[in-house]
């Protein structure tokens, strides 16, 4: 698994989970990586100036990658939004895929057909509500006019991307190993590092259940707040 930033850097960023177009979700992702681009500073004891005095030669490893959870990003919508959204099923396609090994020449390395799943589906661990759609694979709406539906994924792709206020980022070393549940977050690399080199690795990736919605479900925030009010009549 390798990345050049070159190739994607005037994409817009945008949060992926990953196998979204498959029947079954993907359960977790497990990444080492083991070659990362690094960035050469060199600064002097001069306030960071170049006087000519001693200099110090500090090497970084310049490869971060972000994540948002989906439960937080369900949580900072509206209850309006929460209840117009919660039952409505999407489109999700591999058209991505297919096109590319159509280009490129490449092997498809697995089917890349188009799967119908839930807007927003539950947890099957903690059964935490979460949106379940992304730029990258999610089409359409089921049952929506094309204008509806590009309305409301915009809206909801644009909410999930701009959530700043619920991520977390990572600094990547040599042989660090990032695990994450791919059915609670949202994940991507930060093309921050051009001009650098590229990153290489491998990823582990167990497949899940089928993503469900279970109108019975509650959210996060829903759940923190009754625990937090039997806390305090204890």
């Amino acid at each position: 698994m390798s990345r050049d930033p070159r190739k994607n850097r005037k994409k817009k960023s945008w949060r992926h989970g990953d196998l979204n177009p498959g029947p079954f979700a993907c359960k977790a992702n497990v990444i080492p990586l083991h070659h990362i681009p690094t960035l050469l500073l060199i600064t002097d004891t001069a306030c960071g100036g170049f006087s000519g005095l001693a200099y110090h030669i500090w090497l970084f490893y310049h490869v971060r990658d972000a994540w948002r959870p989906r439960p937080s990003a369900y949580d900072r919508l509206s209850p309006a939004w929460q209840k117009f959204v919660e039952g409505l099923e999407a489109v999700h396609s591999g058209d991505v895929h297919r096109e590319t090994a159509r280009i490129t020449g490449y092997p498809l390395r697995r089917e890349a057909p188009d799967n119908v799943h839930p807007v927003v589906r539950t947890h099957p661990v903690t059964g935490w509500k979460s949106l379940y759609v992304q730029r990258g694979f999610t089409r359409r709406i089921v049952g929506f006019t094309k204008r509806e539906s590009d309305a409301v994924l915009e809206f909801l792709f644009n909410h999930i991307e701009s959530g700043h206020d619920f991520q977390v980022r990572f600094r990547w070393q040599e042989d660090s190993i990032a695990v994450w549940d791919n059915r609670a977050t949202y994940h991507t690399a930060i093309n921050d590092y051009f001009g650098n080199g590229i990153r290489h690795g491998f990823r582990i990736t167990p497949t899940a259940e089928r993503p469900y919605f279970d109108p019975n479900s509650k959210s996060r925030q829903q759940v923190l707040d009754e625990k937090a009010s039997v806390t305090k009549k204890d």
